[in-house]
C-alpha cells in the first residue's frame, strides 16, 4: 500500500479532521494510505510515496522535492498561489495578448512602506495606478478566506482616520491595493482538478461585501457556458495547467456579466462544493492521483 502524507499545521489538522478522513476513505479504495502529519514534525518522519502540502508554506514542498518525493502542490505553485501580487504578475506574463489587453483583473499596485507612512504619496499612487475611483480594496497578499480584505474610500488623506486604523491593523504585512469592482457581492469559485475545470459555485455575500462561504456567504451551483470555460481555461494554463492538482480560481462578476480575475486559491477548501452539489472532489482527486502514480 502506498503512503501519502497530508501536512497541516497542528491547528489546521484538527480543524480539517473530517476532510482528512474523506481522503483516508477514498484512499482505501485505491490502496493509498493517507496520514495526517503536522508541519512541526514532517522532517522527522520516514519519507512517504507522495505528499499533499496543505500548509501554504512552499518550504514544505521544497523539502520533499529535494528528496524526490512527489508533492502537491509543488513549491512554485505554492509560492505563487499564496501571494496575490505574484499571481497577477505571473498572469500578466503568461496570459494571451487578447486577454491581457482587456480589463481581466482589477487595476492593482503593491503598497510600499513609504506610502504606508506618508498618505499623500499613497493618494498620488492610487490616482496614478487606479484612476478616478471612489473606492478601493486593500488586502494582504497572503490572506485567505476574506479575513484580511478591506473596502476603503479612495482618498487616504481625506479619510485619514480609517486608513491609519486599517494600516495599523495590517502593520508589517505586504499589501495590495486594487480598484473596487462592484460585483453585487457575488463571485465565482471555479474548482480545478489536475488542470481541468471540475465544477463552479456562485457565492453571494450578505451584508458583508465579501462573498466568502466562511464569512456567511450563500452558495449555489453555477453552470459555465462554453465561452466561460474557454476563457477560464486560459487562466488555468497560465497558472500551471496540470500542476494545479486541486485548486480554486476565483472571479468577480462585473456589472455587465464579464468575469474579472480575483485570485488563485492554492489550498482550496471544498465545503461549499459538497454543500450545494453532488460532486465528490476528494474521491475524484484520489482516483486520478492513483492513475498518475
Amino acid at each position: 500500500m502506498k503512503q501519502g502524507y497530508m501536512i497541516y499545521t497542528e491547528a489546521e489538522g484538527k480543524k480539517n479532521q473530517a476532510f482528512i478522513e474523506m481522503f483516508q476513505r477514498a484512499g482505501e479504495v485505491h490502496d493509498l494510505l493517507f496520514s495526517f502529519v503536522s508541519i512541526e514534525e514532517y522532517p522527522t518522519k520516514p519519507l512517504p510515496d507522495l505528499v499533499l502540502n496543505r500548509t501554504r508554506d512552499p518550504r514544505v514542498s521544497w523539502w520533499y522535492e529535494s528528496h524526490r518525493i512527489p508533492v502537491y502542490h509543488d513549491s512554485d505553485i505554492t509560492t505563487v498561489g499564496n501571494d496575490k501580487y505574484q499571481t497577477l504578475q505571473v498572469l500578466q506574463r503568461r496570459l494571451p495578448d487578447a486577454i491581457r489587453e482587456t480589463p481581466w483583473c482589477p487595476a492593482s499596485f503593491l503598497i510600499t512602506q513609504k506610502q504606508k507612512t506618508y498618505l499623500p504619496l499613497l493618494r498620488e499612487q492610487i490616482r496614478e495606478s487606479l484612476g478616478d475611483v471612489d473606492t478601493v480594496v486593500l488586502k494582504t497578499v497572503d490572506g485567505h478566506g476574506g479575513s484580511e480584505v478591506f473596502r476603503l474610500p479612495a482618498d487616504p488623506v481625506g479619510e485619514e482616520t480609517i486608513w491609519k486604523q486599517t494600516l495599523a491593523e495590517l502593520s508589517g504585512r505586504k499589501l495590495l491595493c486594487q480598484a473596487w469592482i462592484d460585483s453585487g457581492g457575488q463571485d465565482l469559485r471555479v474548482y480545478i482538478l489536475w488542470g481541468e475545470i471540475y465544477a463552479a459555485v456562485l457565492r453571494q455575500g450578505g451584508a458583508d461585501f465579501r462573498s466568502n462561504y466562511s464569512l456567511g456567504g450563500q452558495v449555489q451551483p453555477y453552470l459555465l457556458s462554453g465561452r466561460e470555460k474557454s476563457y477560464i481555461s486560459q487562466f488555468v494554463q497560465a497558472l500551471g495547467g496540470r500542476r494545479l492538482a486541486m485548486a480554486g480560481v476565483d472571479f468577480l462578476l462585473s456589472g455587465d456579466g464579464a468575469l474579472v480575475f480575483n485570485e488563485l486559491e492554492e489550498m482550496a477548501g471544498s465545503r461549499m462544493l459538497y454543500q450545494c452539489t453532488s460532486f465528490d472532489i476528494v474521491r475524484d482527486f484520489v482516483s486520478i492521483l492513483k492513475k498518475r502514480m
